[in-house]
């Protein structure tokens, strides 16, 4: 019998080890699982932190770049109405008048082809007679009349005005008459004395 008590005992043990250490080994899968869970949430947080700050520096580099572009278009569309002026007096000074207001500055893309006015006439005889000068203007219109845009997307506003002056301005950022700050109107009108 003694002998049976301690095959009984022994395996009693063995059984007991084996459950003791399957249940470590169960323990220790779980353990590992939620360890490795745990590290992957970590992981995702990261990542969201680090994209949320990448976006955030993403949004700051966009609004800064709206702020310089913003800074510049007055400047830009002083600079472009300060060319129109420019070309506008070299009209003047070959077809000897400004253009009308019907034929605003799409009058600097092309030679007259309707004879309506004597002025008309004259023009279309200049442009005949002195091609290489009026190449400045009389580009084909789709090149020239680009130049005619305001740096917010708007036209450029022409209007001949007795005394053989014109008004040339833009309408600024919000595209209508007034406004402050980049929604101002930026204007450029006929040199006073003008030939």
């Amino acid at each position: 019998m003694p002998f049976r008590k301690w095959v009984v005992i022994g395996f009693a043990i063995s059984c007991g080890a084996a459950l003791f250490a399957g249940m470590a080994l169960t323990l220790y899968s779980i353990g590992s699982a939620v360890l490795e869970a745990s590290r992957e949430a970590e992981r995702r947080v990261k990542e969201s932190r680090i994209e949320a700050a990448e976006n955030k520096r993403e949004a700051e580099r966009e609004a800064e770049e709206k702020q310089r572009e913003a800074a510049v278009r007055p400047d830009t569309a002083k600079r472009e109405l300060a060319n129109l002026a420019e070309d506008l007096e070299k009209y003047r000074r070959i077809v000897s008048r400004y253009p009308t207001e019907q034929g605003g500055l799409n009058a600097l893309c092309h030679c007259p082809d309707t004879t309506t006015t004597e002025h008309d006439l004259q023009t279309m005889a200049m442009c005949r007679q002195h091609p290489s000068e009026m190449i400045i203007f009389w580009s084909p219109p789709a090149l020239c009349s680009r130049r005619f845009g305001d740096p917010w997307g708007n036209a450029y506003v022409y209007r001949s005005l007795p005394k053989d002056k014109y008004e040339l301005l833009s309408r600024g950022a919000d595209g209508v008459p007034g406004g402050e700050g980049d929604a101002a109107d930026i204007t450029a009108a006929s040199k006073e004395g003008s030939p």
